[in-house]
């Protein structure tokens, strides 16, 4: 696989193939270990964070494109589980070392994920201001990249905190952006769309 092109935000990986502890995750190659750390980092925050921690090691300084996404993409895990376990400070410091990694890289994918997960932190710290530049920040490099499931994702959760301002304006704002059916969404976006809807 590519780390430097789109990535599911949640990748489909089936559950017999996923790692139960360090030691299982350590016998699969690089490369899916590096997924499954990806795909497990909400599941098991604990383990995705282990695993992660040994992939960088079996990295080694990265070299190319490829390797700098791999690197920072790696860096985002450990990130999103000090997101989860409210350590963020940390979590500050590794989407920093992300998006520094992902800028040499070019990686338009992996900086807006970076600006998703610093829309969290400034959540987290009741910054308010911040959150809302750190969507509309990954929301211009998902149009950069024409990814449409992150664009929907970020307009939605954009869309749900207008309408905690202004349910009027914020209706005028969204209602033809989003979809009206859930059908053919992935399942992460299909919940935002329909938080939005559920509040209207």
């Amino acid at each position: 696989m590519s780390w430097n092109q789109a990535l599911a935000m949640f990748p489909l990986v089936a559950e017999s193939t996923l790692p139960s502890d360090l030691l299982s995750a350590s016998a699969l190659p690089l490369p899916e270990q590096a997924l499954c750390a990806w795909a497990l980092r909400q599941r098991n925050p604990t383990l995705a964070g282990q695993m992660a921690q040994q992939v960088l090691v079996r990295l080694g300084p990265p070299e190319g494109r490829e390797g700098l996404s791999l690197w920072a993409r790696m860096q985002l895990v450990l990130a999103e589980e000090c997101l989860l376990h409210l350590r963020l400070d940390e979590a500050a410091t590794w989407m920093r070392q992300a998006a520094e990694a992902f800028e040499r890289a070019d990686d338009h994918h992996g900086l807006r994920d970076v600006q998703w997960l610093r829309h969290h932190e400034a959540a987290d710290r009741g910054w308010v201001e911040p959150q809302r530049h750190h969507l509309q920040q990954a929301l211009q490099h998902a149009e950069r990249m024409q990814d449409a499931d992150r664009q929907c994702r970020v307009q939605s959760t954009m869309g749900r905190a207008d309408l905690f301002r202004d349910q009027t304006l914020a209706f005028e704002a969204w209602d033809q952006k989003l979809p009206k059916r859930l059908d053919g969404l992935s399942d992460a976006v299909a919940a935002a769309v329909a938080d939005f809807r559920g509040l209207q």
